[in-house]
């Protein structure tokens, strides 16, 4: 038979046994989840490396754009009311003297042929003719003289400007020619345009005042 004490050293033996088997098995199980750990690690590194964004696209702070300034409404400049100055066509208005029915001419001058839509152009035949009109627009009288290509070669038509009774301005076109006419028209109440024959060759000369106007400055049309 075995005595107390050598029952007590098999307790010691039992019991340090039991201690050694639970140490290795925590053991065991530590490494397990640091192992376990590691991998979850690992793995949700690898899920962020994928879902982030790409370099150059990485999210930043939004600017704001500086607002346009605001602009005072009496502050800006009224709109232009300026308006084109007036021309007006002496066919279209009531003559003192003459027929100023509309018609279209055509010149040359050159041998480059042009067409006038507001010209005026004596009833043919003629040798002398006048018209006449109350000055009422602009600080012009303008034109452009000559002989209408219906008419014969070799034609030479005188052309002269009145004003209130006054020879003003004198000019003389040929066929193939033309001539622009340009006359102050200040401190005047009448005009007279007069045109005759100077030198005929076959059929009478058809002479045109073209766009004869009353306008601000010649160069409008």
């Amino acid at each position: 038979m075995r005595g107390r004490g050598e029952w007590g050293n098999v307790a010691e033996k039992k019991e340090g046994s039991s201690r050694v088997k639970l140490i290795t098995e925590l053991v065991i199980l530590a490494a397990a989840i640091a192992g376990l750990l590691t991998a979850y690690l690992t793995l949700r590194s690898k899920d962020d490396e994928g879902t982030a964004p790409p370099p150059g696209n990485s999210p930043s702070a939004t600017v704001p754009s500086t607002p346009p300034p605001v602009t005072d409404p009496s502050e800006s400049p009224p709109p232009s009311t300026t308006e084109p100055a007036a021309v007006q066509y002496l066919a279209d208005l009531d003559a003192l003297q003459g027929d100023t029915r509309q018609q279209q001419a055509e010149l040359s001058d050159k041998g480059k042929r042009t067409q006038y839509l507001h010209s005026l152009k004596p009833p043919n035949p003629f040798v002398e003719y006048t018209f006449e009109f109350a000055i009422t627009e602009g600080k012009y009288f303008c034109s452009t003289v000559g002989i209408d290509t219906k008419g014969s070669s070799g034609n030479v038509m005188a052309f002269q400007v009145y004003l209130d009774g006054k020879s003003v301005a004198d000019y003389q076109t040929a066929t193939n020619e033309t001539r622009p006419v340009q006359v102050e028209l200040t401190g005047h109440s009448q005009i007279k345009l007069f045109s005759s024959a100077v030198k005929r060759e076959g059929t009478r000369p058809p002479a045109v005042w073209a766009d004869a106007r009353f306008a601000d400055n010649c160069t409008q049309n």
